[in-house]
């Protein structure tokens, strides 16, 4: 043919970079994508063009010199932009700890030649996966996973009305296997039976929780001042 067309593309963002080419020595030239109602041109030699939905686009490239006009048309499957994206480098505090590489591309291979779309981290190492999107793009991506041991388990002491957990570098308090809100100190004064846990936790954020401490509050209810009572010996305090 006289003219041709090709092209570069980029998954992440869909944008395709056209080139046009011919034999014609074409003094102008014309592009047209079109999808049903979107209908978009360009009137370059060179076009950048980003997709903004998926599925058929048929792609027109027209050169002409003035006595001569030449068409070319190709029809493009445009699928969903495709990122591919592992996440920072990370600490985790227990395992097995999923890696995902986004469900529905055309090809995955991990650093153990593994070809499913995730992958389960079980020990620190670092990670890498190679995956062909459905437009036939390769990306790379690689992560470090730290397996971080968690803190070592709490005990819950009592002193009076006072709930103390052995030291740690943050603490959460629960009642009857609830968090209590905005008890996050290392004390815990009480004013009802009930169980209590304590969970601490580390500079990793990894956590551990303490065995249920069951407080049994001793004391006597308010005796109301309508209420009839003596004491006895008199006097008495």
């Amino acid at each position: 043919p006289s003219i041709d067309f090709s092209y570069i593309q980029d998954c992440r963002t869909n944008t395709l970079v056209f080139a046009g080419y011919d034999t014609i020595n074409a003094t102008t030239h014309k592009w047209y994508f079109s999808k049903g109602n979107i209908k978009d041109s360009a009137n370059t030699k060179n076009t950048t063009y980003t997709f903004t939905d998926t599925g058929d686009y048929t792609i027109t490239f027209i050169a002409s010199n003035g006595s001569i006009t030449d068409t070319v048309s190709k029809t493009l499957y445009l699928y969903s932009k495709y990122n591919l994206n592992l996440g920072n480098d990370t600490t985790i505090c227990s395992t097995p700890f999923t890696l995902n590489a986004g469900a529905g591309q055309f090809c995955y291979t991990w650093q153990d030649s593994s070809g499913n779309a995730s992958f389960e981290v079980t020990k620190s190492g670092t990670y890498c996966v190679k995956v062909v999107s459905q437009n036939h793009c390769t990306q790379f991506d690689t992560i470090k996973v730290t397996v971080a041991s968690p803190p070592a388990k709490p005990t819950i002491t009592r002193n009076n009305d006072t709930l103390i957990s052995s030291t740690a570098q943050s603490y959460q308090w629960y009642k009857n296997n609830s968090p209590i809100n905005g008890a996050a100190q290392q004390k815990l004064k009480i004013t009802q039976n009930a169980y209590y846990q304590v969970a601490v936790g580390d500079s990793n954020k990894c956590t551990n929780i303490s065995d249920s401490f069951n407080f049994i509050y001793v004391g006597i209810n308010t005796i109301e001042e309508q209420q009839q009572f003596k004491i006895y010996p008199n006097s008495a305090k």
